[in-house]
């Protein structure tokens, strides 16, 4: 899947995340169908949404984080938007009533509560 992608380029990548601007390209190699940020998603999903990547791990190495578990890699944003950025490009409402898709750097993924988004870690 997508998140494994992401882990796998890290992998052979000096530990490092691909860079945000291209992640879904940077991370198609190691992951088949995984060519576009929306690829991953449901498809009653990927109409309206997109996967971002969260910007502030730009040149960040996994073994640099304190809490990789509660460190947002990738998000639900709106589709159409930028592949890259943070927290303020959570689109208004989660797609799903059980919450925001967000893929942490541990490689986890999980529904987020729109009143629990404010304590994950965007900015490592």
């Amino acid at each position: 899947g997508i998140a494994q992608a992401v882990q796998m380029y890290a992998a052979a990548n000096n530990d490092r995340f691909p860079p945000p601007a291209d992640w879904a390209g940077a991370s198609s190699r190691y992951s088949s169908g995984v060519t576009a940020p929306n690829a991953a998603l449901p498809s009653e999903m990927a109409a309206s949404r997109t996967m971002a990547m969260n910007a502030a791990l730009q040149d960040k190495r996994i073994s640099d984080l304190h809490a990789p578990f509660k460190t947002v890699l990738l998000f639900e944003a709106p589709a159409g938007s930028s592949r890259s950025g943070g927290i303020d490009q959570l689109p208004s409402n989660p797609f799903s009533r059980d919450g925001y898709m967000i893929v942490f750097a541990d490689g986890s993924v999980r529904l987020v509560p729109d009143y629990e988004v404010e304590t994950l870690i965007w900015n490592p």
